[in-house]
């Protein structure tokens, strides 16, 4: 049973939530003509579920995409680079990500499914491992891997390039790039560019041996050897996409925070029921990295502008929703009863376990759950396990959505308080001055639809 102490002392380190706010960040949106992208509109066919599904296994851990938004929340530095500060173990914080099995070359392996990061990598056998501090580990066990890569790439390495990315925590991961033929849910992806990583500061599941990245081509990680410029290229479903391996261009994901299993279909929908019809938003361009200006006018993070977001029985003092009210991003939707206005940048990722929203909004469900309180250090909301949650929901497109109350108050794993009581994480946190995330919270109620080819985010309830 693990401790809220050891996280920090309930006397004298919890600090109200009201301490913390922070206003929005003023991110920049593009509204770009999409045609040259877009291969299909949004209505031009059914989905139809997919012979093309990988089962997804939920184990402990943090995703890379996960620290990668939380450096950019910590914001740049003195180069205009994001810092890679300290985050916390998000074990502490029920943290999971979900892996699925790939064929990587003529090797099945265990990978982190991740929507909110683009490189596709597997670590090399014989790799080096090391800590925090740049120091070889004798122990490659270390960095907690899955079984390695035990091959070379298949269709020969790239010269005069390098992979090497860092995550928001520190970890990083460097190597070769290279050709390889990648095949998952019965699919073959052949001749797609991919790193081998032989050397990494890696704090791992035991499980995944690598990562697969879905998200667009400019979150990719490769470098120019000798002028150190990254280098933009096809990640796994932009070939999937171009090679007409996958028709429609989408992929789907629905996850089940009770069985510890998800799916994810390329090409339509997992095979679960839902309720209602499929609600749509446009896919946004939005420049979260100072220091790539091609965001305001190239896809990044599957980011969405919702509407706002409903905490029922719950009221919020009219002064203190104004920053939200206000925002550029404010659009006229149909307010249903509890509504809060905030239409501000968010995105979408399977790899993230709570909702991160504004601070406002944070503040408005905590205040509704009695003896509820926010941990500075952990940054996120506590509560006794048997208190009733007040119910929260979505608003994306006129449409409500709502998390299931197991997701609000994660109660299979309780914290000692310290005094012979237990508390259980909330399922919504204060995301500061942003990016917002729509996390597992929310995901885990929903079926969502990455439809890429329509240049869409669609959403439907679960049954």
């Amino acid at each position: 049973m693990k401790s809220i102490v050891a996280i920090a002392s309930a006397a004298s380190l919890i600090s109200s939530a009201a301490a913390a706010s922070r206003s929005p960040l003023q991110f920049d949106i593009t509204e770009v003509d999409l045609s040259s992208l877009q291969k299909r509109n949004v209505d031009s066919e059914p989905l139809e579920v997919s012979p093309h599904v990988l089962e997804l296994n939920r184990v402990v851990g943090t995703s890379p995409a996960q620290t990668w938004i939380q450096s950019i929340r910590n914001g740049p530095g003195s180069n205009g680079m994001y810092k890679t500060g300290h985050v916390t173990n998000l074990t502490d914080l029920n943290g999971y990500e979900y892996i699925a099995s790939i064929l990587f070359g003529d090797e099945t392996l265990q990978v982190i499914v991740d929507s909110g990061s683009s490189d596709t990598w597997a670590v090399q056998k014989d790799f080096t491992c090391q800590d925090s501090d740049g120091n070889r580990l004798n122990d490659t066990s270390l960095c907690n891997f899955g079984p390695t890569y035990n091959g070379t790439f298949q269709h020969g390495s790239i010269p005069g390039v390098h992979f090497n990315i860092t995550y928001g925590d520190g970890e990083f991961a460097t190597g070769l790039m290279g050709y390889q033929d990648i095949t998952l849910a019965g699919l073959e992806v052949p001749h797609q560019e991919v790193a081998l990583v032989n050397k990494t500061y890696w704090n791992g599941d035991n499980v995944a041996s690598g990562l697969l990245g879905l998200a667009y081509d400019l979150l990719t990680s490769e470098y120019n050897d000798a002028t150190g410029k990254s280098i933009y290229y096809d990640s796994i479903f932009t070939t999937m996409s171009k090679k007409g391996i996958v028709k429609p261009d989408l992929f789907s994901m629905a996850m089940d925070s009770k069985s510890q299993v998800g799916q994810l279909a390329f090409g339509g929908l997992p095979p679960v029921e839902t309720k209602g019809k499929l609600i749509s938003t446009p896919i946004r361009m939005v420049a979260l990295l100072s220091h790539r200006p091609e965001a305001k006018t190239e896809y990044s993070f599957y980011t969405i502008l919702p509407d706002g977001y409903v905490i029922k029985n719950v009221t919020m003092a009219p002064t203190t929703n104004q920053t939200l009210a206000a925002s550029k991003w404010n659009t006229a939707v149909s307010k249903p009863a509890g509504f809060y206005n905030s239409t501000t940048p968010t995105i979408v990722d399977s790899g993230t376990t709570l909702m991160y929203v504004p601070s406002d909004i944070s503040d408005a469900f905590a205040a509704g759950i009695p003896n509820s309180f926010y941990d500075i250090f952990s940054g996120a909301y506590y509560a006794p396990c048997d208190a009733t949650v007040p119910d929260f929901g979505i608003v994306i497109n006129g449409h409500t959505f709502y998390a299931d109350k197991a997701d609000l108050i994660q109660s299979t794993d309780p914290l000692d308080n310290g005094d012979g009581t237990f508390v259980c994480l909330l399922g919504v946190t204060d995301g500061g001055e942003g990016p917002y995330i729509l996390g597992d919270t929310m995901m885990n109620s929903l079926v969502t639809v990455f439809d890429v080819g329509a240049g869409m985010m669609r959403f439907a309830s679960r049954k």
